[in-house]
This record gives structure tokens, sequence and C-alpha cells, in this order.
């Protein structure tokens, strides 16, 4: 995207010598990020993620790409069920839905020269439900199903295509302005600059999986304690009111 994470992760790319093609709903962003990423940015296109077939029309001028980074995201953080349909509708749209149909469109041509990747940035809200964000951790949930899967599909049939699914805690990107953790040592709300960098740097390493801060790897071993016990470390560690105070920019953001 034009902003956030996206632009960060552009930045790395073009540093490297790369070069990036940004898709984003927000035209004033592109613009901007085009400006700052000079040369190496080799076009922009305002695209609509949630609509399928302004993916495929895209996709098609696009033209083939190494590397599909599925980052779209927008976080509404209203308690449920007090959150309104249309944000759920648009979350899921958003964080999930799109990732089909931009995959579909970029992917056939990857496996046909049996080389590629897509990356899914998720999150650790993929992982753990998350008090407040219910709209959010279901289609961040999704996202790591449709990472693994596709990883494993695209494992299995040796078709040469490296998936990877990113899960960070929250990132200082605005999106999740007012978010909060009450145990920073060890929940650092996450610099998009770094993660950016481990993301661009895990994809030329290959790796399969990225979960950030460190401690977050830990996260799947909660699932083998009682549920009881599971919610209590969650409380005691702060993740159940980390959205007491969001404010974040809940109507514009991505990821």
């Amino acid at each position: 995207g034009g902003m956030g994470l996206g632009r960060k992760m552009g930045e790395k790319i073009v540093a490297q010598g790369g070069r990036v093609i940004l898709w984003d709903l927000n035209e004033a962003a592109l613009v901007e990020a085009k400006a700052a990423l000079g040369n190496g940015c080799v076009g922009t296109r305002v695209v609509d993620v949630t609509n399928k077939e302004a993916v495929y029309a895209a996709a098609k001028e696009t033209g083939d790409v190494d590397v599909l980074i599925n980052n779209a995201g927008v976080v509404s953080a209203v308690p449920f069920p007090a959150v309104e349909d249309q944000l759920i509708e648009r979350t899921m749209n958003v964080n999930i839905m799109s990732h089909f149909w931009t995959t579909k469109a970029f992917l056939p041509a990857m496996i046909e020269q049996k080389r590629g990747a897509v990356v899914t940035i998720a999150s650790q809200a993929g992982q753990i439900g998350v008090s407040g964000l219910t709209d959010y951790s279901a289609s961040k949930f999704a996202a790591v199903g449709f990472s693994e899967s596709l990883r494993m599909e695209m494992t299995t049939k040796k078709t040469g295509v490296h998936v990877m699914t990113v899960n960070p805690f929250y990132i200082n990107t605005g999106m999740f302005d007012g978010a909060k953790s009450a145990v920073p040592l060890a929940l650092p709300m996450l610099d998009a600059d770094h993660v950016a960098a481990r993301v661009v740097g895990a994809l030329q390493s290959e790796e399969s999986t990225i979960n950030m801060p460190a401690f977050t790897n830990f996260v799947p071993l909660t699932r083998m304690i009682p549920t009881a016990l599971n919610t209590r470390f969650y409380e005691l560690i702060g993740i159940h009111n980390s959205m007491d105070d969001f404010k974040g920019r809940a109507l514009k953001g991505s990821k």
C-alpha cells in the first residue's frame, strides 16, 4: 500500500535493488509513496481490493509479479455485538476476502514459472482471540488459515512458490493508535520500519512463518494449558484490555 507497513516494505525492497508496484484505495498516499520511492516504484494503481472484478482487471494490466504481499487491513475495534454490520463486512472483505482475489489473480503465473512468493500480513490477533477485536481477530485467524493452507498446497505440489505468514503484535503505523501493552518488554508496540526489514529479510531466506516480537513464538504453547488458565494468563499480561484506549484510524488505515 501507499502508507504504513506497505510503504515501509516498499522502501526496503527498493533499497535492495528491487522494483515495486503499489496498490491502495488512497490516491494521495500513492502519490506520496511514489515520490518517496523514486524510480524503484514502477507503478501505482488505485484499487479496491474488496472488488474482485477490479482486482482481476488491475492484475491483468499490472502483469506478472515475483512477490505478492497481501497487506490490506482495517480495524473497527468496536465491542461485539455493538459493532455495526457494515463494519464487520468491511473488516472481513478487506482483511481476508481480498487475499483470495489478489492471490487468484497473480498465483497462476507464479505456478507456471515455478517461482514466486505470496506473503500474508496476518496478526497475533489471528492466534489469540482478543477482547474488543471480535471481527478483526476472526479475519486474521482466517488469514492465518488461508496462508498456512496455501503453503501446504504449494509445497506438496512442488510448485516452487514460497508462501509466508507474518504475525506481528500491534504496529505503530497509526492503525492501532491508543492500543497498549501491559508488558512492553515482552510485548512492545512494534516499529513499522523494523517489521518491514524483518519481512523483506525473511523473504530472502524463505522463512514460512514470522512471529513478532520473539515472545509471541510461545503463543501456540498456551493452547496446551486449560482454557481457564489460558484466559487468566492473557488477562494478567493485559491482552484483553489492550484496546481500551484505542483511537486508531478505523475507517482509513492499512496495516
